[in-house]
């Protein structure tokens, strides 16, 4: 079965055409009665609830809405919930907390098989094999499931990558693809 990955470069909160076609890349392939599973973990301990109705609201304008409805994702429910999902959306925020959310689960990729799955920002970084870093210096190896560099928040002027960061994914691990994503920019891969 083929798995639809979909990195976003932050900022999903905007709203402007990128992000528009970012929702709808999300809902294309699932059913009309799809589980959308949305992760928050990445925003740590915050109130996520304004965030979560704004997402989901969100994609429920995408023009291929039909009758999804949406699971907010908890780390005791995540496995079960995961497998009952058509289509998994991670939020953006810090991507060690995503990281540490998600260490328990040992080899999370075999609960994304044959779904869409998203992640903005700290979501496309854990994703990645390894990505640029924001709040740190250097950067920052993920889960390794889109074997990709990435740099998300590309020439970004609200949250731009470390110089450092920058340095060292434009030098290192060259046998693997750079992608950049820019503020609301997204980028498909199939697996």
């Amino acid at each position: 079965m083929i798995t639809k990955y979909i990195l976003h470069g932050g900022f999903t909160r905007k709203d402007n055409d990128l992000n528009t076609s970012f929702f709808n890349e999300l809902t294309r392939d699932i059913p009309e009665d799809a589980k959308i599973l949305m992760v928050f973990f990445a925003s740590g301990d915050e109130d996520k609830t304004s965030t979560y109705k704004e997402i989901v609201e969100k994609i429920s304008k995408s023009k291929y809405n039909s009758q999804f409805s949406f699971i907010f994702a908890t780390k005791e429910n995540f496995e079960v919930d995961c497998n009952n999902a058509d289509a998994i959306y991670f939020h953006g925020g810090n991507t060690p907390t995503l990281l540490t959310a998600l260490k328990d689960f040992g080899d999370i990729e075999r609960l994304f098989v044959g779904k869409t799955v998203a992640g903005s920002s700290a979501g496309a970084y854990m994703l990645s094999t390894y990505g640029t870093a924001h709040t740190s210096e250097h950067i920052r190896q993920g889960l390794g499931i889109i074997n990709v560099r990435v740099i998300c928040h590309f020439e970004s002027t609200e949250l731009p990558p470390s110089q450092t960061s920058l340095v060292e994914i434009n030098s290192s691990h060259l046998d693997l693809p750079l992608v950049t994503l820019r503020d609301c920019e997204s980028k498909v891969f199939f697996k």
